[in-house]
């Protein structure tokens, strides 16, 4: 089969591999869709833990076959997929949050994933698919929109507060999906840097501005929550202008370098009595919330259409531009593969 593997930093090859063996509770699944993910983006730079590893955790596709005849029920179904195997013994797990296991596996940085024709996956891992929600969506379904869900809960989000989303990019505008699509919010702001990503917001129906808009200094100190879905420095310090005081700033963004912050800047936190809260994945136990469930049940109902925010699809063959353009087109989005004998 064909798989995108990356065998060093920077050194990603299309190969042709054996399907992969399946273990007591996997399931072999085909590839429908797959999407880069800005975590794939730093895995190319940096490596992953082990390597030659096929990259990709947002995915989607049909199960083929199952190891355990328990699960046979599953063969033929639709799914999605979880990318993190939490251990099930530690503190965390045990205690309902599987998202901060601390012996965790991961499909696409610690073991091979969805950028491939074929996956292996743990059955505990698939999320079965109504016929009602398209294969492209439920690729993207997991991470970054339930990403984008967690974040909104961690942050104490209600109905009405004012929003601020700092990052133009998968999670951020997945973020402005769920305020504005689901959760009827019209006025959410949208910011980043980059004047493509501000129009694309904009093309969606939010309010969004560039970093350097003289607009912006119009919501200072105005916003009750701002998601800051990137850890660009400069993005830190606009958070902090506009997080009211005693407002929220959540912060599912992952760093790929050191941040370094001003004086001044982290000040603002102090006078404020702003908090600051990290957000990681997303929540799959039944209490409080089972976010992936949810996520899933507002796809069904077609209130969210995750698809809005792809921009660029290739074919696994295609990988080397994909990445290209996933890291240097602005106007790039989600960046996704399809199988080609695959239409949704």
């Amino acid at each position: 089969m064909q798989a995108v593997r990356l065998h060093g930093p920077r050194d990603l090859r299309v190969n042709e591999v054996e399907l992969p063996s399946l273990g007591d509770r996997e399931a072999m699944v085909k590839v429908a869709f797959s999407a880069i993910c800005g975590s794939d983006k730093r895995w190319y730079t940096v490596g992953t833990h082990v390597m030659p590893l096929t990259l990709g955790h947002e995915f989607s596709g049909i199960v083929e076959e199952v190891k355990d005849s328990r699960h046979q029920d599953l063969v033929g179904h639709r799914v999605g997929v979880m990318p993190l195997m939490p251990c099930g013994h530690c503190t965390y797990c045990l205690n309902g949050l599987p998202n901060l296991c601390t012996g965790y596996s991961y499909l696409g940085s610690r073991r091979d994933g969805g950028f491939a024709q074929y996956a292996a996956v743990p059955v505990q891992n698939l999320v079965p698919l109504p016929d009602s929600i398209d294969l492209a969506d439920a690729a993207i379904m997991v991470d970054p929109v339930s990403v984008a869900l967690h974040a909104l809960r961690q942050g104490g989000y209600r109905t009405g507060m004012r929003v601020t989303v700092i990052g133009g990019g998968a999670v951020g505008l997945s973020v402005f999906l769920w305020l504005h699509f689901a959760f009827n919010e019209n006025a959410v702001t949208v910011v980043d840097r980059v004047p493509e990503k501000v129009a694309f917001a904009k093309s969606l129906g939010g309010d969004a501005f560039t970093d350097s808009d003289p607009l912006l200094k119009e919501l200072d100190s105005q916003m009750e929550l701002v998601v800051l879905a990137t850890p660009a420095p400069e993005a830190i310090s606009t958070a902090l202008e506009l997080v009211a005081r005693r407002g929220t700033i959540v912060m599912p963004g992952i760093p790929y370098k050191t941040i370094s912050v001003e004086a001044m800047t982290w000040e603002k936190l102090l006078r404020k009595e702003a908090r600051l809260i990290g957000s990681w994945n997303y929540a799959w136990t039944d209490y409080p919330e089972n976010e992936c469930q949810t996520t899933l049940r507002y796809l069904a109902a077609g209130t969210l259409k995750p698809t809005m925010i792809v921009t660029h699809r290739f074919t696994f063959d295609q990988a080397k531009e994909a990445f290209n353009t996933a890291f240097n087109n602005n106007k790039a989005e989600v960046v996704m593969f399809a199988a080609s004998e695959v239409t949704g």
